[in-house]
């Protein structure tokens, strides 16, 4: 019984680790999203500066 138990948190901590991970995934996500657009931006402007 007690082996139950013991299995039990631990499939606890799994999904609550597991949980913890897809939002800090959604975030690194957004994050990359937000630098992508700022280095398109930035290259945008090198173009611009180039071309002037």
């Amino acid at each position: 019984m007690d082996e139950l138990v013991e299995l039990r948190n631990a499939l606890k901590d799994i999904k609550k680790n597991a949980e913890a991970y897809s939002i800090e995934s959604a975030n690194a996500s957004s994050s990359l999203a937000k630098l992508s657009e700022s280095l398109s931006v930035l290259k945008a402007l090198k173009f611009y500066k180039e071309q002037t």
